[in-house]
C-alpha cells in the first residue's frame, strides 16, 4: 500500500549510500573539540560505535531521501548529543560535513562549484527543509558568539555559496 509519505522515500538511494559511506561517521571530525568531549562523556563505554542514517532536514514525519539530505553518523552523536541536546548544532555539523565533502570532491576532480548538484545541492536541501537552508544558517549564526566554531561553520557555508 502506498502512503502519502512514500513519495519521499528512496530505498535504492539509501542502500547505495550505506554501501558507499556506511563504514564511518561523517561528522565526528567536524565537531568542535568541546562537542567531541561531550560526545565521549555520553558514550556508555569507550569502544561503543554504532552508525545510523540521519536525515539532516525533516519536517514532521516527512524525511526526504536525497543525496544532500542523508548522512551517516555515530548513534551517540545522532541521538544523545544531537537530537536530545543540540539539534541546531547537529544540523549545522551535518550540513558542514556535506559541504566539506563536496568542496573536497570539486578540488580533487578540478570541478567548478555548482550549488545545484552533488552532495550539497541547495535545491534538494531547500525541498527537504521547506525553507532556504542558507537563510536558516544566517539566522542561526547570529545565535552564536561571533568567531565561535559554530559561527564560523555557518559563516563559511553562507559566504562560499
Amino acid at each position: 500500500m502506498t502512503t502519502s509519505l512514500s513519495k519521499y522515500r528512496d530505498a535504492e538511494l539509501i542502500a547505495e549510500y550505506w554501501e558507499k559511506y556506511g563504514h564511518k561517521c561523517e561528522i565526528g571530525s567536524m565537531l568542535p573539540e568541546k562537542a567531541r568531549k561531550k560526545v565521549e562523556r555520553l558514550r556508555p563505554y569507550p569502544q561503543y560505535r554504532k552508525l545510523e542514517l540521519h536525515h539532516i532536514w525533516h519536517r514532521s514525519r516527512h524525511k526526504i531521501d536525497s543525496l544532500s539530505n542523508v548522512i551517516i553518523i555515530d548513534s551517540i552523536i545522532h541521538r544523545n548529543w544531537g537530537h536530545d541536546q543540540n539539534p541546531i548544532e547537529l544540523t549545522i555539523a551535518s550540513m558542514y560535513a556535506k559541504w566539506q565533502k563536496k568542496r573536497k570532491w570539486c578540488d580533487l576532480y578540478d570541478q567548478e562549484w555548482n550549488p545545484h548538484a552533488g552532495e550539497f545541492n541547495l535545491d534538494e536541501l531547500r525541498e527537504a527543509a521547506g525553507q532556504c537552508p542558507i537563510a536558516w544558517l544566517s539566522r542561526k549564526r547570529d545565535e552564536f558568539e561571533k568567531g565561535s566554531d559554530w559561527w564560523e561553520m555557518c559563516f563559511e557555508m553562507i559566504e562560499f555559496v
